[in-house]
């Protein structure tokens, strides 16, 4: 909390210094995150922003997003 500590004390802390040697290394959410892991960018759900849509709803949009010029 930035209530508590500064921004640098929070930004140089031990999770978020573990956080940035995950993600140099390949790990951490860039491992599991569809939308940040190079890997799935042949994936069509790493693509697919849902915003609480229904799944029946963005097949629709995807298809006549296809259909267009």
């Amino acid at each position: 909390s930035l209530a508590r500590r500064s921004f640098a004390e929070i930004w140089n802390g031990a999770a978020y210094q573990e956080a940035r040697r995950a993600l140099s290394a390949g790990g951490g959410c860039l491992k599991t995150c569809p939308r940040q892991n190079p890997s799935s960018i042949n994936d069509w759900e790493a693509h697919v922003i849902r915003r609480h849509k229904d799944p029946a709803q963005i097949l629709k949009e995807d298809e006549e997003s296809l259909r267009r010029p």
